[in-house]
């Protein structure tokens, strides 16, 4: 079952099956560790046993750490595996044999057959090698695959840590892209590891287990602080369009250039209590005050859902050479500007530092393992135990979300018409996408029963 794939040869794929954007005269560069061709065509009804699909297998010559993540089905599969071949380049064909360690990381979410991450931890015997390839074996010497190794990135010697972001699984442009771009760039982000997901089947509904992330093509656009990613996930992937993988590779892939790593979505917004522009704020030296001490290992603040009125404009594709290709919808802010201050403050009474939507700075570092809104596994080194909770006296998240009709691409345009529901300001669920942002004006209205009428029996 072993298959080797070179990074030529994925390139294209992505470029086969991407929608291919470029903007302002510059030509991307889209960079594809996505899932081997089996995993990307598991299409069919049924869920072949014995499935290995690697998504990235990733080196840190720094540490001699190396690290392989995968999808498997079933889980056995991945327990199965008991050492890492690596094939050193160079002309003697040198081969490194070390044991490795696999885990299952995350709990599975239904009854159906599912494939599961699965990790795999192989430490070499010291650093500096330069790798080419890793067969994984199993217990009796048999490559079960063999994957192509990336090397991480590591800055020039001398320059200076920053903040990064991970930001995943990407499905299509959003009203508050090139604001949300501008606004991190102003705060001081030094760079951004994007990564899309392009799958047929994400732009239609069926019966996959997760709602459409959008229903219409991503474009790629250039900018030097984004170094794009593709993901190919397949119908029978189980968390939320290779989120756990996403988070995984971006952490490890980033631990030698960046001292602190934002996990973020492209309509969050982080607000600096007090600081009303971005261009006031230096993001890493705010991190460093608030971690506070070198072994925290990250922490997390709230986030506020802030409706706002958005619309759908037409905007036309820009493909190479500045020809033409057609209109894509463009879904616009209405009446709303991220730079302006918005008066709403929200209510996290109740919240503890599980719920309200947090989202994580972490040190890349300290990551042993990601989750989504926290760190799974720190490393040894690091303080254990809960995340350190920022308060909301100090930041907190904007996260923007356009009023729209469920289920439809009807964007509401009147902004005369009310952003919240009554059940928003009496009882707001804070489970998906934070703690509702009501405007004061349709608060009071509640307060002064006015609108109680409308409350459900």
């Amino acid at each position: 079952m072993g298959r080797s794939c070179k990074g030529t040869s994925l390139l294209f794929l992505v470029a086969a099956l991407c929608l291919y954007h470029v903007t302002k005269g510059y030509e991307e560069t889209l960079e594809d560790s996505g899932l081997q061709l089996a995993g990307r065509s598991l299409l069919e009804k049924e869920l072949p046993n014995g499935t290995f699909s690697v998504f990235s297998a990733l080196h840190d010559p720094k540490s001699g750490e190396a690290r392989i993540y995968a999808e498997v089905h079933p889980d056995t599969v991945c327990y199965s595996v008991a050492a890492c071949q690596f094939s050193v380049r160079g002309e003697n064909r040198e081969t490194i044999r070390v044991k490795a360690r696999a885990e299952v990381p995350f709990a599975v979410l239904s009854d159906k057959p599912q494939l599961r991450e699965c990790f795999i931890f192989c430490n070499l015997p010291g650093p500096g090698s330069d790798l080419e390839e890793v067969a994984i074996e199993d217990a009796d010497g048999e490559a079960m695959v063999t994957w192509p190794v990336e090397e991480v990135e590591r800055l020039p010697k001398g320059q200076a840590k920053g903040v990064g972001m991970c930001v995943g699984p990407i499905f299509s442009e959003t009203p508050t892209f090139l604001d949300w771009l501008q606004y991190y760039a102003d705060l001081g982000v030094d760079g951004i590891h994007m990564y899309a997901t392009v799958a047929e089947f994400i732009l239609h509904r069926d019966d996959y287990m997760h709602m459409p992330g959008s229903r219409r093509s991503v474009q790629f656009q250039s900018h030097h602080l984004i170094t794009w990613r593709a993901f190919h996930p397949s119908r029978w992937s189980q968390h939320y369009y290779g989120q756990w993988l996403i988070f995984n590779d971006c952490v490890f892939r980033t631990r030698n250039i960046f001292e602190f790593v934002m996990f973020h979505d492209r309509d969050e917004f982080v607000h600096i209590v007090g600081m009303d522009k971005p261009r006031q704020v230096k993001l890493k030296q705010f991190f460093e005050k608030q971690f506070g001490a070198p072994d925290v290992a990250s922490v997390v603040y709230w986030g506020g859902l802030y409706k706002i009125h958005c619309h759908m404009v037409k905007v036309g594709k820009i493909g190479s050479g500045g020809l033409a290709h057609g209109e894509v919808d463009y879904q616009a802010f209405q009446g709303y500007d991220v730079w302006t201050t918005d008066p709403r403050t929200p209510n996290f009474t109740g919240c503890n530092w599980r719920n309200c939507h947090p989202k994580s700075v972490v040190r890349p570092l300290a990551v042993d393992i990601m989750s989504v809104h926290h760190v799974g596994r720190i490393r040894e080194g690091f303080i254990q135990g809960d995340p350190k909770l920022l308060p909301p006296e100090v930041v907190f998240i904007k996260h923007l979300r356009c009023s729209i009709r469920v289920n439809t691409s009807d964007w509401e345009t009147d902004l005369s018409k009310s952003l919240c529901s009554v059940e928003d300001i009496v009882k707001p669920d804070n489970r998906f996408g934070g703690v509702p942002v009501c405007p004061l004006h349709e608060i009071e209205a509640v307060r002064n029963s006015s609108l109680t009428e409308k409350l459900p029996a």
